[in-house]
C-alpha cells in the first residue's frame, strides 16, 4: 500500500478514470471534495473517481475474496492472489516493483552520501573482514548501482546481465558490503546457471559476435522445442472455425508481429518465426491469401524493418512459410 500512497501524494488527491481508453485518466487536486456519487459524465466523458481509500478498499477486497468452486465445494484461497484475475498481474507486478524500487533508492542514497568516491572495477564475491578499510561504502553503492541497472523483470521473471552479485543480494535478509538485498525471503527464487546466453520469456539473449560480449542480439525462444517439452500436446492458436470474433482471430498475426518486431533484433529469427506462425495458422484453417495480405499491410507500416525494404522481407517470409507448409504436409 505504501507504493500507492506515494503515488497519490505525488500526483493528486483523487484520480478520474474514464470508461473509454481514448481518454487519459486525470488527477484531481486536494481541493476536490469527495461525494457519495463517484460516477458521472456521459459518452466519452463517462468516468469513475477513486481516492486512495477507495483503491485500498478495492485491493483488500480482491486479495481477501479469492474463491474457487470445485467438486461441489467453494474453497477460499487464503494465501497469495488468484491466477488469472483481472487485477492479479498488476498486483503482483506492483508488489515486486516496490522491493526493487527500495533497493535502488538504498543504493542511490548511499552513493550520494560521499563526495570522495573511488573507482571500483570489481568486488570480492565474499566480504573480507576489513572491507571498510579498502572500500568506501558510497563507492560500493555507486558501483553496484551501475551493475544492477541491467536487472530486468517481467512480472515474476527476472533477467540480469553481467552481474556476479545477484546471488549475494537476492533477499532482504542478506547484506553484501553493507547493502541490503532486494526481495523478501518468503519468495522462492530459483537461479539458473550463468552462461553465454540466456532464455528469457520467449527470447534468447546472446552475443551478436559469439564472444560473450556486447553488442547483444535477441532471437526467438520456444521452450516447447526442447526435448523435455516436445511430447506435450500444444494448441497455440484457435481454429479459424471457432466461435470467436473475426477481429480477434485476425489480430493473432497482428499481435505476434508487433511483439516480435519489438523484441527480436535478429532478422533471420524474425522471418523464421513469422513464417512458422503463418504456417500454423494456415494449418488451423486460416486463409493463406488473407494472412499474406495482412502481413504486407503490417510490413508497409515499417518499410525498412531490419534495414530491408518491406517487399524483400515479405518475399523471404513467404518462401520460408511455403517450405514449412510443404514439410508439414509430408
Amino acid at each position: 500500500m505504501e507504493l500507492y500512497s506515494n503515488i497519490f501524494d505525488r500526483h493528486g488527491y483523487a484520480i478520474k478514470v474514464f470508461d473509454t481508453l481514448r481518454k487519459t485518466s486525470q488527477w484531481l487536486p486536494s481541493t476536490y471534495i469527495p461525494t457519495s456519487t463517484r460516477r458521472g459524465g456521459t459518452g466519452y466523458d463517462k468516468h469513475t473517481i477513486f481516492t486512495l481509500d477507495d483503491l485500498i478498499h478495492l485491493l483488500r477486497f480482491v486479495i481477501y475474496h479469492n474463491y474457487t468452486f470445485f467438486a461441489d465445494k467453494i474453497m477460499h484461497q487464503t494465501k497469495g492472489i488468484s491466477m488469472g484475475g483481472n487485477a492479479s498481474v498488476y498486483i503482483a507486478n506492483h508488489f515486486l516493483f516496490t522491493y526493487k524500487r527500495d533497493f535502488y533508492l538504498q543504493l542511490e542514497q548511499q552513493a550520494a552520501s560521499s563526495t570522495a568516491l573511488q573507482i571500483i572495477s570489481s568486488l570480492p564475491t565474499e566480504e573480507p573482514p576489513n572491507w571498510q578499510q579498502h572500500y568506501d561504502s558510497a563507492s560500493i553503492a555507486l558501483y553496484l548501482l551501475d551493475i544492477f541497472q541491467w536487472l530486468f523483470r517481467f512480472i515474476d521473471d527476472t533477467e540480469s546481465i553481467n552481474n556476479n552479485y545477484l546471488e549475494q543480494l537476492l533477499y532482504t535478509n542478506q547484506t553484501f558490503f553493507g547493502i541490503r538485498g532486494i526481495y523478501p525471503p518468503e519468495l522462492l527464487i530459483t537461479l539458473s546457471e550463468q552462461a553465454d546466453h540466456s532464455d528469457y520469456l520467449d527470447i534468447t539473449i546472446s552475443s551478436r559476435n559469439g564472444n560473450g560480449r556486447s553488442p547483444l542480439k535477441t532471437t526467438f525462444y520456444n521452450k516447447f522445442s526442447k526435448a523435455e517439452f516436445a511430447a506435450l500436446a500444444l494448441i497455440r492458436y484457435t481454429h479459424n472455425s471457432s466461435n470467436l470474433a473475426r477481429r480477434l482471430k485476425d489480430n493473432i498475426l497482428t499481435g505476434r508481429f508487433h511483439a516480435l518486431r519489438r523484441n527480436l533484433t535478429d532478422k533471420s529469427s524474425f522471418c523464421n518465426t513469422i513464417a512458422s506462425i503463418l504456417a500454423q495458422l494456415t494449418h488451423r484453417g486460416y486463409s493463406n491469401h488473407r494472412l499474406l495480405r495482412r502481413l504486407f499491410q503490417l510490413l508497409k507500416d515499417y518499410p525498412y524493418l531490419y534495414g530491408d525494404a518491406s517487399r524483400t522481407t515479405q518475399q523471404r517470409i513467404r518462401h520460408l512459410m511455403h517450405a514449412l507448409t510443404a514439410e508439414n504436409s509430408l
